[in-house]
């Protein structure tokens, strides 16, 4: 997976939502930069989503580092805007396990996640976690 195919995933989940909201977008920017997207690159891919355009490659990084980086990334830009979204969370379940993350352990990632943004605080409600055994969305 290219670093321009990271950062598309990356704005194709921030989409996932219906719209690109502000700490989305700070994110967003962040990545491109840490992923060596140029910023104009960046913005026309951010654009060819916004118009409906597909994430294409969703193989997950061969590098177990990397994948468990672009993960956690994934789950920070669901939780960016304070909140997440019932879509996000069930694009980020059925992703876990290709990315070597057991389903089981994403509610509980999505929780600590919502907390570092304070969102905690705002009385936002974390999505419940999985019962056991039971299978993602």
């Amino acid at each position: 997976m290219t670093p321009h195919e990271q950062f598309r995933l990356l704005v194709g989940l921030s989409f996932v939502d219906g719209r690109l909201h502000p700490g989305e977008e700070d994110l967003l920017l962040r990545a491109a930069r840490h992923l060596g997207v140029a910023r104009d690159e960046a913005q026309a891919i951010v654009r060819q989503i916004a118009e409906g355009g597909r994430v294409r490659n969703l193989t997950p990084p061969a590098d177990a580092r990397e994948r468990e980086q672009l993960f956690d990334l994934l789950v920070r830009l669901a939780a960016a805007d304070g909140a997440i979204t019932p879509q996000e969370q069930g694009v980020l379940q059925r992703l876990a396990s290709p990315f070597g993350i057991h389903p089981g352990s994403v509610p509980s990632m999505l929780t600590s996640a919502l907390a570092a943004v304070g969102a905690g605080a705002a009385g936002i409600a974390a999505p419940p976690p999985l019962p056991p055994g039971a299978a993602s969305p």
